[in-house]
C-alpha cells in the first residue's frame, strides 16, 4: 500500500510527539523560533522544516543534501537515544561544522526519520558567542 500525505502528515506528528518526550529535545522543538529538520534517509530528502529552518532546508539540496544525509549516517549508524554530532552544514565547505542533536524515529507509515536540531549559541552581552550548554 502505498503511504498518502495524509499518512506522512500523521506519521510526522507522530514521531515530532515522541520526540518532544525526550528533556533533551523538547526545549528545541518547542522554542518559538524553533530550527530543526526532520529528514527521510532512505529517500534522501527533507520531511519537514519549521518556518525558522526554511532558509536551511532550501539550502541543503543536491550533493549536499546527500552530504548531509552520508554524515548523519556515520555519526547516528543505530543509535536509539539522541546525541550530539558535528555536521557540515555549508556546502562550500567554509563555515565549521555545526553541533547538533541527531533523534532517530519512525513515522507511522514504517518509514525512517531522524530529526537534526543545530544547538543554538547564546550570546553574551560584550563577549564572544558561546556553546548554549555551557554556564554564563
Amino acid at each position: 500500500m502505498t503511504p498518502t500525505a495524509a499518512d506522512a502528515r500523521s506519521g510526522l506528528a507522530t514521531a515530532l510527539a515522541a520526540w518532544k518526550r525526550l528533556p533533551v529535545l523538547a526545549a528545541a522543538l518547542d522554542a518559538r523560533d524553533a530550527v530543526y529538520l526532520v529528514v527521510d534517509p532512505s529517500d534522501a530528502r527533507i520531511l519537514h522544516a519549521p518556518e525558522a529552518a526554511a532558509d536551511l532546508a532550501a539550502a541543503l539540496t543536491g550533493s549536499t543534501l546527500a552530504g548531509l544525509i552520508h554524515q548523519i549516517g556515520t555519526a547516528a549508524a543505530g543509535d536509539e537515544k539522541p546525541r550530539l554530532a558535528r555536521l557540515r552544514l555549508d556546502a562550500r565547505r567554509i563555515a565549521p561544522p555545526v553541533l547538533c542533536w541527531l533523534a532517530r524515529g519512525d513515522l507511522a507509515v514504517g518509514r525512517p526519520a531522524i530529526l537534526v536540531v543545530p544547538v543554538r549559541r547564546r550570546r553574551r552581552a560584550g563577549g564572544p558567542a558561546r556553546p548554549a550548554h555551557l554556564p554564563r
